[in-house]
């Protein structure tokens, strides 16, 4: 049996150590080598020689001596042993030992930075270990890391490096933009990712990607220039961008893109002719009237059948029809209206109203068509008719803002102002400023409309319902309309002695939390288990808006199944 052995299995740590004396190179790393096999085991035993260990001459003890202060938590003595023996630490290994002592040396890095160090008086091992990180590269797993590391230590040009010298650089800066668009960086260091990030995209034209970091940075201004630079060197794909836009459902969005890109507009070059029809929206309006068109597979005859069951004196039946037939066949043909236009001639009062604003529906991709039909009817004396198209109108224009027909627009803000003896036009003209003005937040409309809420109840529902409009969830909105809310439009309904106000009342406050996530959750909860029955539709509303589109958002699911188990 080997003289160093004992108890099988167990090594003998004193005569290992005996043969370190005298030290004989070939003996004493033997030795060495044998100590750190079963270091992870001994440990205790090994570090009552550790200062024997440290005035020996060799590398390997060196290395044996860090694996002493690693196993007594002691990282930074361990580290310290770990870069004075050279080769033997390898930063390549991957072990938990060598994680810890590269996390270690790192915070060591970070420490120096926020003391504000000189980068010359930080040890050279350990600026050696945090290029070797950085040379590394980037992939999924640690361009978090590297992120994390750079930023911490306020080393952006180490970031910036390892980017440019990955094989897949675009696909690193994507995952980067991913990470800043979901962490919540400082303002400071956030503008600075969203730089680097723009100005690595920009030199490998990669414009795209260019669009989107200037949309997460909401830098809307730079956008009308971004968009000009590249029509000059690449038409087509600046024209992409600007069906990327108007796909982004953003009216005020896209009404600051227009004015700058018309203001800046050079005369010799003009570019607004060509950028601007798509942004505003009549070329995707036109190519998507072109696919339904095409696309439409209705039977136009059931509708024919349906016909020769309705009577004249049936009004509300032909308004339905009328109504149905323009969503079967929206954007698409208006034959069946023009058929039966006799109806309308028949209809009156608030039937007559909703059959008018229903041909907006057979035109919506075609809003000059759609304006035509209309226009008699926009200069009417007729409370219904005139009410009718301004409504109908206002389903084209939706979102436009009120830039679009400033004639029409003033009139109907006339209407509220004044408070004209026909309810009819009042109510269409709260209703179709709310979704001309959709999303604005315009504080002038709002204190319009709030005005209206005491009045008379098709009045009062319909600003109800365009105050929610006009003050659109968005990201962020909550803070702007919370004191609206809690202050204002809660009393309201409380208060009302009007059913129809309080339901126009409710819904528009739901509307207020369109895709606002959880930002407006406390006060939902409020509404939610308030006393009164519209402030708890209103709740519901609310919830269900809020989280729109996330059907995998199980805490609200799991709110509205307890509020039907509730009222079941």
């Amino acid at each position: 049996m080997n003289g160093y052995m004992y108890e099988q299995g167990k090594t003998n740590i004193e005569g290992l150590f005996t043969m370190l004396e005298g030290w004989n190179e070939s003996v004493s790393i033997l030795a060495i080598k044998r100590l750190l096999s079963c270091v992870d085991e001994n440990w205790p035993d090994i570090t009552q020689h550790l200062e024997f260990l440290i005035n020996t001459p060799s590398d390997i003890s060196k290395e044996l001596s860090c694996y002493c202060y690693f196993h007594m938590q002691d990282f930074y003595k361990a580290l310290d042993y770990a870069l004075q023996s050279g080769p033997l630490f390898d930063l390549n290994e991957d072990s938990y030992f060598v994680k810890a002592m590269i996390n270690t040396c790192i915070d060591g890095y970070k420490e120096a930075c926020n003391k504000k160090v000189p980068e010359s008086e930080i040890p050279d091992s350990i600026r050696q270990i945090v290029n070797f990180i950085f040379s590394q590269s980037l992939n999924a797993r640690n361009v978090s890391n590297l992120v994390g590391i750079s930023v911490e230590c306020r080393r952006l040009d180490l970031l910036e490096a390892s980017l440019r010298r990955t094989a897949n650089s675009i696909e690193a800066v994507h995952t980067l933009l991913d990470l800043v668009s979901t962490y919540n960086y400082p303002p400071d260091i956030e503008a600075s990712l969203y730089s680097l990030s723009r100005r690595l995209l920009e030199e490998q034209s990669d414009w795209f990607g260019v669009f989107q970091c200037l949309l997460l940075q909401r830098d809307f201004h730079s956008l009308h220039s971004f968009l000009s630079s590249l029509a000059q060197s690449d038409l087509a794909a600046a024209c992409q961008i600007c069906f990327l836009l108007y796909e982004l459902n953003d009216p005020s969005l896209l009404r600051l893109i227009l004015r700058d890109l018309a203001s800046h507009d050079d005369p010799s070059k003009p570019l607004a002719p060509i950028l601007a029809p798509i942004l505003g929206g009549e070329v995707s309006n036109r190519l998507i009237h072109q696919l339904v068109v095409r696309l439409n597979h209705h039977d136009s005859r059931l509708f024919e059948d349906y016909v020769r069951l309705v009577h004249y004196a049936d009004t509300n039946v032909q308004h339905a029809m009328m109504v149905a037939h323009g969503m079967a066949n929206i954007g698409g043909t208006d034959e069946f209206v023009m058929n039966h236009i006799s109806w309308l001639k028949e209809a009156e009062n608030w039937t007559k109203f909703g059959i008018i604003s229903s041909f907006a529906l057979s035109h919506v991709f075609d809003p000059e068509k759609a304006q035509e039909h209309l226009r008699n009817y926009l200069t009417s004396e007729k409370e219904e008719e005139l009410g009718g198209g301004y409504y109908g109108f206002s389903i084209l224009m939706m979102g436009e803002g009120e830039g679009v027909a400033p004639e029409i627009c003033t009139r109907m803000h006339q209407a509220l102002e004044t408070h004209p003896n026909k309810e009819m036009v009042v109510h269409a003209s709260a209703l179709g400023l709310g979704l001309i003005d959709f999303g604005s937040m315009d504080p002038e409309l709002t204190d319009l409309l709030l005005n209206l809420l005491a009045e008379k109840p098709f009045e009062g529902f319909a600003a109800g319902v365009a105050l929610g409009l006009v003050n659109c969830g968005s990201e962020n909105s909550i803070s702007q309309v919370e004191s609206l809310i809690l202050d204002v439009l809660v009393p309201i309904i409380t208060s009302t002695s009007h059913d129809r106000i309080a339901v126009g009342v409710a819904i528009g406050m739901a509307l207020m939390f369109l895709q606002t996530g959880d930002q407006g959750e406390s006060i939902l909860q409020m509404l939610r288990t308030h006393s009164n029955a519209y402030l708890r539709m209103s709740g519901a509303l609310g919830t269900g808006l809020a989280h729109a589109a996330h059907h995998t958002h199980h805490d609200a699911v799991a709110t509205w199944t307890a509020i039907a188990g509730n009222h079941a």
